[in-house]
């Protein structure tokens, strides 16, 4: 079993994997994530450095807290995202 020192360097690291995917991929949903979940719209960003620049902060922080809880919310929002995308 792995120490709670290993399991956290193991999600940091799953958190910056997530942060290395193009910033036009997540920035979006995240923004969408953190402003108004309920939105089907997402926003959408022109001023990508702009936004990753704002953000990785943030999402670090976030990963500090809650790795496992943010990265399964994150996904479940690009899937639906992607779908109602994919509808149009």
């Amino acid at each position: 079993m792995s120490s709670p020192i290993e399991a956290r360097t193991r999600d940091m690291m799953r958190c910056q994997d997530y942060l290395q995917l193009d910033p036009r991929a997540w920035t979006p949903m995240v923004i969408w994530l953190m402003n108004d979940p309920f939105s089907l719209e997402p926003p959408e960003w022109t001023d990508f450095h702009e936004a990753e620049l704002v953000l990785t902060p943030i999402l670090t922080e976030i990963c500090r807290q809650e790795p496992d809880v943010w990265l399964t919310s994150l996904r479940e929002r690009l899937n639906s995202y992607q779908q109602v995308r994919s509808l149009n």
